[in-house]
């Protein structure tokens, strides 16, 4: 496997990668002590699993970031199986508009990141935040910010995994999706 650092205005391509994923558990929100020691995760098993895809919710595709925000500050990395192109991750920096986080210039967001469903669980999703926190580092960053929902379990054992810490839960996050509940994850790397 290689990453190779691509433009940002390679993400026509980059969205033919899926990011769909089927929800098989998810995370509920549960006050610790009434509370008093803030909100924890319990995993709960879904009756019927069905499928989910970011990319089919309105103006989410990747090439509609380009008009949506201001992405001269951004980068996209690509990971490759011989010429296959499998996995990616789009990272946002220096990006006021993004109202996911306060700004901070020493602060770069993973906006997004897929592999290919049959590439998963093979080591590209670590690869790729490699190559994140390296090129955030490059750029000054000292923390590195990623969204989650309690829906993707995967996705939050996968940060977890890699040493992001959660900080934020925000179940009112998704007016149109009252069900999904918004996860912000840290990372510091300086």
């Amino acid at each position: 496997m290689e990453i190779r650092q691509a433009t940002i205005s390679s993400l026509a391509v980059y969205g033919e990668i899926s990011i769909a994923f089927t929800v098989y558990s998810v995370f509920d929100i549960v006050p610790v002590r009434n509370g008093l020691e803030g909100l924890g995760l319990v995993e709960r098993k879904l009756d019927a699993p069905y499928d989910k895809d970011y990319d089919l919710e309105r103006n989410n595709k990747p090439n509609h970031w380009l008009k949506r925000f201001d992405t001269r500050y951004w980068v996209v990395f690509f990971a490759y199986d011989k010429n296959d192109r499998v996995g990616g991750v789009t990272i946002a920096w220096k990006t006021p508009e993004l109202t996911l986080i306060p700004y901070r210039k020493e602060t770069a967001l993973i906006w997004d990141l897929r592999v290919k469903p049959e590439m998963r669980f093979l080591g590209l999703g670590r690869k790729l935040v490699a190559a994140a926190k390296e090129w955030a580092m490059s750029k000054g960053c000292d923390e590195i910010i990623v969204e989650t929902q309690n829906i993707n379990v995967p996705a939050c054992r996968f940060y977890a995994s890699q040493g992001f810490e959660l900080f934020s839960i925000n179940p009112l996050a998704y007016p149109e999706l009252p069900s999904e509940t918004q996860l912000l994850w840290r990372l510091k790397i300086n």
